[in-house]
């Protein structure tokens, strides 16, 4: 339950633009791949494969704003 709260708050934090930066520079993506790489429970998947979506559409927003 803590490992899916954990996802969950990082991908709230996600919908705030100046956090995308922080999230990706910090590494904590690749991290969070390998954890639900590891877990049995679909709902702590489900949510890191929501994050890493909303990161990557996020990221294709900002830079194609450059």
């Amino acid at each position: 339950q803590l490992l899916y709260e954990a996802i969950l708050c990082v991908w709230l934090l996600s919908f705030n633009d100046s956090y995308v930066d922080a999230i990706t520079s910090a590494g904590i993506l690749p991290r969070l791949v390998e954890v639900a790489k590891t877990s049995t429970k679909e709902k702590v998947i489900n949510k890191e494969r929501y994050l890493n979506a909303h990161i990557m559409a996020c990221d294709d927003v900002l830079t194609s704003n450059i």
